[in-house]
């Protein structure tokens, strides 16, 4: 995944255990990879350790013709296709 934000890019991978890696640290939630990019960038606001940042709509994934959509893009194909499907 990866992102410009504010004239920096950065990236993120998703680990097969769900943990996202950013900067050489897991978390476990896109969000918290998110703010913790976003601090990166911007730092931190005087009362949280790091900008709430919604991580599903923050990274972005290249499709098969590299063209960058937000990762809400693929939960919500997911999700749909389960609804198709009865899952």
């Amino acid at each position: 995944m990866e992102r410009d934000y504010k004239g920096v890019h950065v990236t993120a991978v998703i680990e097969q255990n769900g943990k996202v890696v950013f900067a050489g640290e897991a978390y476990d939630s896109l969000s918290t990879a998110g703010g913790m990019a976003r601090k990166q960038v911007v730092g931190a606001p005087p009362d949280r350790p790091y900008p709430q940042t919604n991580g599903w709509q923050f990274w972005q994934y290249r499709d098969e013709h590299s063209e960058l959509h937000a990762v809400e893009h693929l939960r919500k194909r997911y999700l749909d296709r389960g609804r198709e499907t009865g899952v």
